[in-house]
């Protein structure tokens, strides 16, 4: 599982990367909006498949996998019709070919003057694009907040099925819908960022983006109180839809920004050492407030201290 989950987590900046590599910076709203808004109608797909086939009966959870394993296949094989970008000019710079061409080097008469690739060389050449690409504040600013947005999301999203286990304990004879209901809170995530991609908003506006943030920040904040504090299983149903759906338009936006500051071969650098920051930070909340070697605290606990990093 955990393979997958890497795997997944890769090819989604990979996803993101080659998207905004391929089309121009006017295109960059739009494309945001649909990348998101595709990602989103398959996973609402999946939840509402599964739900139902449980439900009545028509598979079980193993026959579920199956699904899944001919879903990404057919994803596999839809990639490779793809059209391919030209070679990564951070490790493939134009200078680099100009001067072979000129030279007349190849793979099979290397200059002897020519060093070959280190670890060490390797480790400075990631930390020389790493200062560069994040020596914009406005790309540190809206890096933070998807590490940090991010993490919050994943943790909510990790033991929310635990908290709706915990709230709908006393009642035994009760129907659950928490398959239905990721459904719908994935629908109304991909109707949110679909508005966001047509929204007529000039999101470079100084200071716009920046209280949009800080709104959904304090409302996500509150919601997650609610939902810790809860014993009303259709109300913590109601304010997880609305904490992913701002979730998602709001990283949206976030995601729209960063590209605009970046250079085109630094997005998939950039996204994913944001990726990574986010899942280190969750990792650090899981030992701390979740393991025993921490906290322990019980589910209801756990949720409303997610308020703090929110």
């Amino acid at each position: 599982m955990e393979v997958c989950y890497g795997l997944i987590t890769a090819s989604d900046i990979a996803y993101y990367a080659y998207l905004f590599a391929m089309v121009s910076n006017e295109q960059y709203k739009i494309i945001t909006s649909f990348t998101r808004a595709a990602l989103l109608i398959g996973r609402c797909s999946a939840y509402l498949t599964g739900q139902l086939l449980v439900s009545f009966n028509l598979m079980d959870y193993k026959q579920l996998n199956i699904i899944s394993m001919v879903s990404v296949s057919m994803a596999f094989c839809l990639a490779l019709t793809l059209k391919r970008p030209s070679n990564s000019e951070i490790f493939h710079s134009k200078k680099h070919d100009e001067n072979n061409d000129k030279t007349g080097s190849s793979a099979n008469h290397e200059s002897p003057n020519v060093q070959k690739p280190t670890f060490k060389s390797g480790i400075l050449f990631l930390w020389n694009e790493l200062k560069t690409a994040y020596s914009d504040k406005s790309v540190i600013a809206w890096s933070v907040f998807w590490a940090f947005a991010s993490c919050g999301h994943g943790q909510v999203r990790n033991y929310i099925q635990n908290l709706w286990e915990v709230i709908t304990s006393d009642d035994q004879n009760g129907t659950i819908y928490n398959g239905a209901v990721e459904a719908f809170g994935t629908l109304i995530s991909f109707i949110g960022v679909l508005v966001f991609g047509f929204l007529p908003v000039n999101w470079s506006r100084p200071g716009l983006s920046e209280t949009i943030m800080a709104m959904v920040c304090v409302l996500n904040a509150a919601g997650l109180t609610v939902m810790g504090l809860s014993t009303n299983i259709w109300v913590s149903y109601a304010v997880y839809s609305g904490f992913r759906a701002t979730y998602h338009t709001v990283i949206s936006l976030a995601t729209l920004q960063i590209a605009k500051s970046l250079t085109r071969q630094r997005y998939g650098f950039v996204f994913g050492v944001n990726t990574f920051m986010a899942l280190v930070v969750e990792t650090l909340l899981t030992v701390i407030i979740v393991d025993k070697v921490g906290l322990n605290l019980d589910v209801q606990t756990q949720v409303t201290h997610l308020k703090l990093d929110k």
